[in-house]
């Protein structure tokens, strides 16, 4: 059964909090990949029920179902296949028929035609504004930091496996 969508999200060590997804219209496709442990994704269903989604998708209505990511150590990819609905404010859904590689100046650019306004050439350094602009992003750990994190996880687990309180030296 194919599954419909407008747009895929890529998302790099995102952790989400409890949200649902105000701008989407029936069901997102979400999975994930990474060398990562941890980060399950949470559907309140009304029950908190977590979702082991590495290299396992789920698909669910994260319009309706109020949802989050656990924590979780590593770096951890998450692409979702969602559908938006614009809202008449911000309108985010654009054409492919509207765009068009053209040279300028000797130089590739997107023509990007909007009906009733003049040609916009987006290149690099102009290109239409990101809507999540502005948010804070998460700081990426250290190499460093993600073996000591990986290292910690190990010894509270051979503790709790060898009945032993103590994290091995």
């Amino acid at each position: 059964m194919p599954i419909p969508f407008t747009s895929v999200q890529i998302n790099d060590s995102y952790k989400c909090a409890a949200h649902k997804d105000k701008h989407n219209s029936g069901d997102s496709y979400i999975v994930g990949f990474g060398a990562y442990t941890g980060g399950e994704l949470v559907l309140k269903l009304p029950e908190d029920r977590e979702y082991n989604i590495r290299h396992r998708p789920i698909l669910f209505n994260g319009a309706e179902i109020e949802h989050w990511t656990k924590d979780f150590v590593g770096r951890r990819w998450t692409i979702v296949f969602h559908t938006l609905v614009s809202p008449t404010k911000f309108p985010m859904i654009k054409n492919l028929e509207q765009y068009e590689a053209v040279v300028v100046d000797g130089s590739w650019v997107i023509a990007y035609r909007e009906p009733g306004r003049s040609v916009r050439y987006l290149s690099k350094k102009n290109g239409l504004e990101h809507p999540l602009k502005g948010r804070k992003k998460k700081p990426v750990e250290t190499p460093t930091e993600i073996i000591n994190d990986a290292l910690e996880l190990m010894r509270e687990a051979n503790a709790s496996h060898s009945g032993n309180t103590e994290a091995p030296p």
